[in-house]
């Protein structure tokens, strides 16, 4: 279970640490990239939350959010997104 989005079910499943997601967000398509980075940090995040972390889920959900607002990563507008 390798190709996208198991890494994000691979967090959940306390087999992958989120820098490890982040980095398995990475794709020489800058679309894809940018949109499986954004992925990672709202998992990230949401991971975040249910461990208590809120300080960090912030900062997670925070950094998803300048992504997203910078590029469209769905076909919709960013802030959409």
């Amino acid at each position: 279970m390798t190709v996208w989005p198991a890494p994000i079910v691979k967090l959940f499943m306390n087999q992958m640490m989120p820098a490890a997601v982040l980095a398995a967000a990475d794709d020489p398509d800058p679309a894809k990239k940018n949109g499986q980075t954004c992925e990672a940090n709202f998992y990230s995040g949401e991971l975040s939350l249910t461990k208590g972390s809120k300080d960090e889920a912030i900062r997670l959900f925070r950094w998803r959010q300048a992504i997203a607002r910078t590029v469209s990563t769905n076909g919709m507008p960013p802030m959409l997104n």
